[in-house]
């Protein structure tokens, strides 16, 4: 059985970061990666800040991991124009879905006001990102999309 815990890894020291998130998915035998579209952007780009500093994540591309945006993409790639990548996007899913996200602000803002060392509008999209992606979860459970 899958579980749909929710865990936010964050701060302003990416290194001890890394460690922390490292250290956490350790204590899992078996452990389960559920993301939206995380296998093409989440793990590489983990993989990539670990290695700047001398941190090995390869072993992330060998965990069993769900990415919500393949299983939501095969399921309504007829009826939603996918986006340049051929498949659908999170908002596209949001709205067939039916899952209300209030916003606070786009990927964009939150890279400017981060510059600035403003990282509450950072934690709030990545919150609510994590939200929506649970839901995207619960309702693909609920759909029995997922075994």
């Amino acid at each position: 059985m899958i579980s749909s815990g929710v865990f936010i890894f964050g701060g302003e020291n990416e290194l001890q970061t890394l460690k922390d998130f490292k250290l956490w998915l350790a204590q899992f035998k078996n452990p389960v990666l559920i993301s939206f579209n995380g296998i093409s952007f989440d793990v590489p780009f983990i993989i990539k800040r670990g290695e700047l500093h001398d941190l090995d994540f390869t072993f992330l591309n060998d965990i069993e991991h769900v990415d919500l945006m393949l299983v939501t993409s095969k399921k309504y790639g007829e009826i939603v124009a996918p986006s340049r990548t051929g498949r659908i996007s999170k908002d596209q899913c949001r709205y067939w879905m039916n899952i209300y996200e209030p916003s606070a602000g786009d990927a964009k803002h939150c890279l400017l006001v981060s510059h600035f060392k403003n990282y509450f509008p950072v934690y709030m999209h990545n919150s609510l990102d994590l939200f929506t992606t649970r839901t995207i979860f619960l309702r693909c459970l609920e759909y029995g999309w997922l075994e």
